[in-house]
């Protein structure tokens, strides 16, 4: 049975979960690029690992896939590639392994340039030990992190001439840090901090930017690009009516 591995597993508002924490859990439960889905008795859910072979696993109850996905279609990009999965149950939460990860504002801009970094994670193959013949090597059994610079998306379009990129999409450069085969559906996101007005400490928080989608050619390669599925542009139109359904049956 194929079993898909997720760096963040839950999406969550402060509001929203103070009134229905599980069953919010089990509505919006995972992020996932629409390319990797399978039926939903073929997959399971596993979260609160680094090695992904020593975790328990969650059974998948629902899948909504975007309406309007476009996978390869005439020579572009993939359009829409996003669905939302609900858990059969939900994964304990709150602890160090286990954590909320905040949804970005809808239609959230993003700054682009050197200084302007965001964070991947995922378990596939790393440029060490990547080839074109995937069956001679394996990807790493800890989870991987790394920091990544954002780009343009017409920067972007002037590496993929070809593709259709949209405002839902979000590109790295692959220069020096890049995703590859097997990190698909993983999550593209920052770090911000949330200043407690009472004490005046702050506590370090992370918010999703986006989903991969693909990786540049042969993964690493200078002056190409990475893809991702920027989730801002679908949180009013598809996150936050999947929260509101799950509310009217708490």
């Amino acid at each position: 049975m194929p079993l898909l591995l997720f760096t963040c597993v839950f999406t969550k508002t402060d509001a929203t979960f103070n009134e229905c924490e599980r069953t919010a859990v089990q509505i919006l439960s995972t992020l996932i690029r629409k390319n990797d889905l399978l039926d939903k008795n073929q997959l399971k859910i596993k979260g609160g690992s680094h090695n992904p072979h020593n975790s328990p696993a969650v059974s998948i109850s629902n899948i909504q896939i975007h309406p309007r996905y476009n996978n390869y279609n005439a020579g572009t990009h993939l359009q829409h590639d996003i669905a939302l999965l609900t858990l059969a149950k939900a994964i304990e939460i709150g602890n160090e392994k286990v954590e909320y990860i905040s949804l970005p504002p809808p239609g959230k801009k993003l700054c682009t340039g050197e200084e302007d970094l965001a964070w991947i994670a995922g378990w596939g193959y790393t440029k060490r030990n990547y080839e074109a013949d995937l069956t001679r090597v394996t990807p790493p059994v800890i989870l991987q992190v790394a920091r990544v610079e954002l780009i343009s998306r017409r920067a972007c379009q002037s590496i993929y001439p070809k593709f259709n990129f949209t405002e839902h999409i979000i590109c790295t450069d692959s220069t020096n840090t890049d995703v590859c085969q097997g990190d698909s559906g993983g999550a593209l996101f920052e770090e911000y901090l949330v200043l407690n007005r009472t004490t005046g400490l702050t506590t370090k928080k992370h918010r999703i930017l986006g989903i991969v989608s693909g990786s540049s050619k042969g993964c690493g390669t200078a002056s190409q690009a990475s893809i991702f599925t920027g989730v801002a542009g679908y949180v009013e139109s598809m996150i936050s009516p999947a929260l509101t359904k799950c509310l009217t049956k708490c």
